[in-house]
C-alpha cells in the first residue's frame, strides 16, 4: 500500500498571503530536493523561488509568500510539474514518475501533470483543466472554421456560454484566464482588431505575472514593426535602433501607429520590450545596439515590471558570452568514472555534445579522429553524450575505436539549458581556465582545424635564445 504522509500546516497572521503546499514524491529519485519557479511569460525564463528538502517519506511542506495568484513549477528529479496556487490556500500534491518515452526534441522538458488531493477553496486547477478540455473540444470540433478563419460565430457563441455559467465566479484569477483565452481564440479569426483593443488591451491592467494574458498580448502585438516595412519609417526604425540606440526615439516612431496610440505608457514599454527581443534574431539590427537599447530602458523605466523583463532578457543573452567561464557539469566516462569539466583545465578544450541515435553526429567522429591524431597534444577532444539511455551508449563506447574522452552527461536537463544545446553535434571550444572562447565552434567537416592551428602555433615551444660567451 502505497504511503502518503501529510502534515497539517496553520496559516499565521504574519504571513497573510500563504500558499500552503504538501506533497508526497511516488517515486524513488536521485535528487533529495525539490526546486520550485516561476516563470517570466515574456521570456520563458525560470527563476527560482524556493528549495525545499524531502523527508525520509519522499514527503515535503512548502509554505510561499505569492502576494497573486500564480503558476508555479516544481522541479524533481529533472521532472517538471506545473500547477496554479492562489493567497491564503493549501494544497496536498503527489508527483507521479515520468513514464514516456524520452524525446528528441532536446528543448523539449519532460512533463508530468501532478495530482492534485487538495485543490484550495475555489478549485482552481480543477475548473481551469475543465475549461481547457472544452476549447480544445471547440478547436477540434470547428477545426475548417479556424483554419479558414471564419470562426467568428462559434467563439461568439463559446464566449457567452462561458460569461453566462462563470458570472458567479469568485476568482478574478480563474476570470482573467478565461477571458484571455477566448481573445486567443479570436485572435484566430477575423473579429475586428479595433474590438479587441477597446476590449483586451485599453484600460486594461497589464498582468505581468499571468501566462493567459501575457499570450495574449504578446500574439496581438507580435510582429509589429511589419507595419513600418517598406516605409520611410523602416529607416527611422533601424536608425533608432542601430544608431542613436534611443528608447525615446524608438518609442516616438512605434507610436505613430493607431493601435499603439490607444495604450498606456507602460504597456507601450511590453510591447517596445517584446519587439527587441524578437528584434534580435535580424540581421538588420544591430544585437550590441539592441542591448543597449535595453539597458537604458531598465535604468530609465518607471515600472518594475518592464524593469525585471528587461534584466531577464539580458541574463538569457549573457549567459554563456565567449569569454565567460564555461557552467560547470559531470560526466561519466564508460568504465563508470565519474569526471567534471572543471578537471580539464590548464588545458585547450573541444567539446562535442552527441548521442548515439544522431547520424550527424557519428559521421563527423570520422573526422575528428584526424583532428585528434593531429592535435591531441594541444587540445583535449571531448566527446559528451546526451542519450537518455545509459545501456545505448556503453553499447557504442564498446565497439567504437576512437581514443579520446567520451563521456555521458549526468544532469542533461541542466546541461541542454547552460549550453543552449537546442540541435546536435554541438560544439564548443574553451581556453584553459575553462573560459568560452567559441559558444558555437565550428565542426570537424567545417573549418575548426584553423582554431587548432591556431592555438598549435600560439603554444609551439620558441627557439632559445642563443648563449653568447664572452671570449677571453
Amino acid at each position: 500500500m502505497r504511503l502518503l504522509i501529510f502534515v497539517t500546516f496553520i496559516l499565521t497572521s504574519l504571513n497573510s498571503y500563504a500558499q500552503t503546499i504538501v506533497g508526497q514524491v511516488l517515486y524513488g529519485i536521485n535528487n533529495e530536493y525539490v526546486e520550485v519557479f516561476l516563470t517570466d511569460y515574456f521570456t520563458y525564463t525560470d527563476t527560482v523561488i524556493n528549495v525545499v528538502k524531502l523527508n525520509d517519506s519522499l514527503c515535503f511542506e512548502l509554505n510561499l509568500n505569492l502576494e497573486e495568484s500564480q503558476q508555479v513549477t516544481f522541479k524533481i528529479n529533472h521532472v517538471y510539474y506545473t500547477f496554479f496556487v492562489e493567497p491564503n490556500e493549501t494544497y496536498k500534491v503527489e508527483f507521479p514518475p515520468y513514464n514516456g518515452e524520452a524525446s528528441r526534441v532536446l528543448s523539449k522538458r519532460k512533463t508530468v501533470n501532478p495530482i492534485i488531493i487538495k485543490d484550495g477553496q475555489n478549485r482552481i486547477n480543477e475548473k481551469l483543466e475543465e475549461f481547457n478540455y472544452s476549447v480544445d473540444n471547440l478547436i477540434t470540433e470547428n477545426a475548417q472554421l479556424f483554419v479558414r478563419k471564419t470562426a467568428e460565430n462559434v467563439v461568439a457563441a463559446f464566449k457567452l456560454n462561458i460569461e453566462t455559467k462563470t458570472t458567479t465566479e469568485q476568482s478574478a484569477f480563474i476570470r482573467t484566464y478565461y477571458h484571455f483565452v477566448i481573445a486567443q481564440l479570436q485572435l484566430t479569426t477575423n473579429y475586428s482588431r479595433q474590438k479587441m483593443m477597446d476590449e483586451y488591451v485599453v484600460n486594461v491592467t497589464p498582468k505581468i505575472a499571468h501566462p493567459e494574458y501575457v499570450k495574449f498580448f504578446k500574439d496581438f502585438f507580435s510582429g509589429y514593426r511589419r507595419f513600418f516595412a517598406v516605409t520611410s519609417l523602416q529607416l527611422k526604425l533601424e536608425s533608432s535602433v542601430n544608431v542613436h540606440q534611443n528608447p525615446d526615439s524608438l518609442l516616438s516612431v512605434l507610436n505613430t501607429n493607431k493601435f499603439l496610440k490607444q495604450c498606456t505608457d507602460k504597456q507601450k514599454e511590453m510591447v517596445l520590450v517584446t519587439e527587441l527581443y524578437d528584434m534580435y534574431q535580424d540581421a538588420t539590427y544591430n544585437r550590441a545596439a539592441i542591448e543597449s537599447v535595453l539597458k537604458k530602458m531598465k535604468v530609465r523605466s518607471l515600472y518594475p515590471d518592464v524593469q525585471s523583463i528587461v534584466k531577464n532578457i539580458l541574463n538569457k543573452w549573457n549567459l554563456l558570452e565567449n569569454g565567460s567561464i564555461a557552467p560547470e557539469f559531470e560526466f561519466k566516462l564508460p568504465n563508470g568514472e565519474l569526471k567534471k569539466i572543471s578537471d580539464y583545465r590548464g588545458k585547450y578544450v573541444y567539446i562535442d555534445f552527441w548521442a548515439t541515435w544522431c547520424t550527424p553526429c557519428i559521421n563527423e567522429m570520422r573526422l575528428t579522429k584526424a583532428l585528434n591524431e593531429t592535435y591531441k597534444e594541444q587540445v583535449e577532444i571531448l566527446s559528451i553524450s546526451i542519450d537518455e539511455s545509459n545501456k545505448k551508449f556503453q553499447k557504442f563506447t564498446s565497439k567504437m575505436t576512437y581514443d579520446w574522452v567520451f563521456g555521458r552527461a549526468s544532469n542533461l536537463d541542466k546541461l541542454k539549458e547552460d549550453y543552449r544545446i537546442m540541435l546536435i553535434p554541438k560544439y564548443v571550444l574553451m581556453g584553459p581556465d575553462g573560459e568560452i572562447i567559441k559558444l558555437n565552434a565550428a565542426r570537424p567537416s567545417s573549418d575548426i582545424e584553423k582554431e587548432f592551428w591556431k592555438i598549435k602555433k600560439a603554444n609551439a615551444p620558441k627557439p632559445k635564445d642563443k648563449e653568447i660567451w664572452e671570449m677571453k
